[in-house]
């Protein structure tokens, strides 16, 4: 039961989402398809945080000098990063948050979304999409790698 909390917080964690969650529930032994499942279920999470409470939260935040720093440099880090999502909007959010680089995620993805005034019906469905798709290609990834690694070396 403890592997499975983990896979879940490691996915609504900021900056190791899926990446982290979906290579350990793979070494804790857990089932492929409900890692996948629990990760994309964890790591969207995240997304209605941002779109439903981080306006009402913000405005507290701005009256402690540090939080305003430290807000307008997360602000300023994360536009910069949302280019592809002005261009293309929802289908840009979808990948921004699909690939599994550092940098990207639902945490990224979704407040950029909500910095360029996307609606909450598009970061919402964005954030599942993109974590979706994210999540697939982190179990494609680890999973190839495993078939590989042991047709590589199945001889020795």
């Amino acid at each position: 039961m403890l592997n499975w909390l983990i896979v879940f917080a490691l996915s609504a964690t900021p900056l190791l989402e899926l990446r982290a969650s979906i290579p350990y529930g793979f070494l804790a032994g857990l089932p492929p398809m409900a890692v996948f499942f629990l990760s994309v279920a964890g790591s969207w999470l995240p997304a209605f945080f941002v779109v439903f409470v981080l306006e009402h939260v913000e405005p507290l935040l701005r009256k402690i000098k540090f939080l305003n720093d430290l807000l307008d440099r997360v602000y300023a880090k994360t536009r910069a990063k949302s280019e592809q999502i002005q261009k293309w909007e929802f289908w840009g959010l979808i990948l921004f948050i699909g690939v599994p680089l550092p940098g990207t995620g639902v945490w990224t993805g979704s407040l950029a979304g909500y910095l360029l005034g996307l609606s909450r019906r598009k970061i919402i469905l964005a954030s599942l999409l993109g974590t979706a798709l994210a999540g697939l290609a982190m179990v494609l990834i680890l999973l190839l790698g495993v078939s590989g690694f042991n047709w590589l070396f199945k001889g020795m």
